[in-house]
C-alpha cells in the first residue's frame, strides 16, 4: 500500500514538472560526436527519476547484483535524497540528443545521507578512525552508461569531469563510492565480471577501505527474487 501511495505520490509530481529543463548545460566535445552535460538538481530532477530507476534496474541486474526489483516500481526509494536535498545533484550525458551517461553525487557529510537514506553514522566515523575523513569526501551514488557506450571513455570522462568541479568546489579531496562484494551462489559468479560502473576501468587508483555493512534488495536468483542481504564496501578515490 505504501509503495503504490508513493508511486502515486511521483506520478502527481512527474505531470507537475514534465517541462522542467536542466540548470545548466556544458558541451564537452570528446570524439566525433560532441557530448553535453546536464545537471539537476530538487524539483528538476524529479521527471528523471523513473529513468534512473530503469537504468539501476538494467545494469545492477549484472553479477554481484542481481537486482530485481517489483514491476511496479516506478522510482528507486533511496533516489529521493536527488530532490529532499539542495546538496545532491544528477548529472546526464548526451551525444547527439541522445542519454549515453549519468551520474548523482553529493557531499558525504550531508545530513540526509546518513539519517535517512544510506547510511548509519557509525559507518562515516568507523572511516574517519582510520584516516577517511568523511567531511572532506563527495559521496557518488551512481556512475552508469548506456550498454552501446558501456565505460566509454569519452562519456565517463566528461561526468567525471562535473564530479570533480563539484568537489573542489566544495573544498573535497576525495570520492566515496560502495561496491558490492559478496559472492552470491549463481552461475554468472563463474563468468568474467561485467564491471557495472567506471571505478577500476576507466577510472582508475581507487581503494577499498575495508569498512563493510550489509544491505538486501530483491535478488534474482534463477529459479526465484528473493530479498537477500549482500555485502558492500567503502571505496575511495583520491583527487
Amino acid at each position: 500500500m505504501q509503495s503504490r501511495f508513493l508511486t502515486l505520490i511521483f506520478s502527481f509530481f512527474l505531470s507537475m514538472y514534465l517541462c522542467a529543463g536542466p540548470l545548466f548545460s556544458v558541451p564537452l566535445k570528446r570524439t566525433s560526436a560532441p557530448i553535453s552535460i546536464e545537471t539537476y538538481q530538487r524539483e528538476n530532477a524529479i521527471p528523471l527519476l523513473p529513468l534512473l530507476n530503469s537504468w539501476e534496474e538494467r545494469e545492477f541486474s549484472h553479477y554481484p547484483y542481481l537486482y530485481s526489483p517489483d514491476d511496479e516500481q516506478l522510482i528507486h526509494p533511496s533516489d529521493i535524497f536527488l530532490i529532499n536535498s539542495k546538496e545532491a545533484f544528477l548529472a546526464i550525458a548526451k551525444r547527439k540528443g541522445e542519454i549515453v551517461g549519468l551520474v548523482s553525487f553529493i557531499p558525504c557529510d550531508a545530513p540526509i545521507l546518513s539519517t535517512k537514506y544510506f547510511f548509519d553514522v557509525a559507518l562515516f566515523d568507523a572511516m574517519k578512525g582510520i584516516g577517511f575523513d568523511y567531511s572532506q569526501m563527495l559521496y557518488v551514488d551512481i556512475f552508469l552508461t548506456a550498454p552501446e557506450c558501456h565505460n566509454d571513455p569519452a562519456v565517463v570522462d566528461a561526468l567525471y569531469s562535473v564530479v570533480k568541479s563539484y568537489a573542489q568546489e566544495k573544498k573535497r579531496s576525495r570520492l566515496c563510492f560502495i561496491r558490492a562484494v559478496s559472492d552470491v551462489d549463481h552461475p554468472l559468479s563463474k563468468e568474467p565480471l561485467y564491471y557495472i560502473e567506471p571505478w577500476d576501468q576507466v577510472i582508475l587508483g581507487c581503494k577499498g577501505t575495508g569498512i563493510r555493512f550489509e544491505s538486501a534488495w530483491p535478488t534474482d536468483l534463477e529459479t526465484e527474487v528473493k530479498t537477500i542481504s549482500h555485502t558492500l564496501e567503502f571505496f575511495v578515490k583520491d583527487l
